[in-house]
């Protein structure tokens, strides 16, 4: 990944229960800590469309942080994200380094795992 660069990805999630859930994600970032800090991570619901570069043209947007962030939405914080019985929603994932990154991470890896948990109501 070159400054400037950036990838997009989606995970769906979807309740096929009949009780009400809610799932929180958590994330666990290996690598250069640096990189991580300077990745930024925007996460999107709702996204019908994206532009040239991939990137999202629509959606609200949920997340915007780095990537080293520990975690994002739990149950023991009251942040998991709730899903009626029956419904879904599609996670829109967008990983950018900033053009202002420069040559100063040439070399560097950085490595992130989502964990998603879900619990009834």
């Amino acid at each position: 990944m070159a400054p400037g660069d950036e990838v997009v990805a989606a995970v769906v999630m979807s309740n096929s229960g009949s009780l009400p859930l809610g799932y929180e994600m958590r994330t666990t970032a290996a690598g250069s800590k640096d990189l991580a800090l300077k990745l930024v991570l925007e996460i999107k619901v709702g996204v019908t469309q994206y532009n040239e570069s991939g990137s999202t043209a629509s959606g609200v947007e949920i997340h915007r942080g780095s990537l080293s962030e520990a975690s994002l939405w739990t149950a023991a914080d009251g942040t998991d994200r709730i899903l009626r019985p029956g419904a879904g929603e599609e996670l829109c994932f967008l990983v950018a380094l900033p053009s202002s990154a420069g040559d100063r991470y040439l070399g560097s890896s950085a490595s992130t795992m989502f964990s998603f948990g879900a619990s009834s109501l």
